[in-house]
């Protein structure tokens, strides 16, 4: 039979798959242009418009609350007079891993959660890859809840997830 239609365009779970395979997981990464997320404020802005769940714990908005009025001295001018949001978001993620019970990874995992762990690193990339391949569909994701999963494996290895 000849077909004139691609199956992936008939399809959107074939369209999804296809488009998951061809997925570049560099961008699941801050790019080094996004001044918001290698300062810190990205984090910053995102610790209370999501939820965070480690090692199966859900981290409660209270507690975040807390610790932004605990911590907000961190927040500094850099040498360049700009806010340097890093050691704050830093000491945030350090603090929800012992509420959490878990042990705290790294200084270099911390690093990376402080600039991916936010709505811009992690969570866009997949978001917007899925929701090209299903526009392609009228299809349309919409969910405002999101939830960052993060379990401590060891010292330098944390696994991500977000859900919605």
């Amino acid at each position: 039979m000849n077909r004139f239609i691609p199956e992936e365009k008939e399809n959107p779970i074939v369209t999804l798959r296809a488009q998951a395979e061809k997925f570049d997981f560099s961008k699941l990464r801050a790019g080094k242009g996004n001044a918001e997320a290698n300062s810190g404020y990205q984090a910053y802005k995102d610790f209370p418009r999501m939820d965070f769940v480690i090692n199966k714990k859900d981290i409660d908005q209270n507690f975040i609350n807390q610790l932004y009025a605990k911590h907000a001295s961190l927040i500094e001018n850099n040498k360049n007079g700009e806010k340097n949001y890093r050691p704050f978001a830093k000491e945030v993620f350090k603090e929800m891993f012992k509420y959490a019970e878990a042990k705290v990874p790294s200084d270099s995992i911390l690093e990376e959660l402080v600039t991916n762990c936010n709505q811009a690193g992690h969570e866009a990339g997949v978001l917007i890859e899925s929701q090209l391949a299903l526009g392609q569909h009228s299809f349309l994701v919409f969910s405002p809840k999101r939830v960052m999963n993060i379990d401590y494996i060891d010292q330098n290895n944390v696994k991500t997830c977000c859900k919605r």
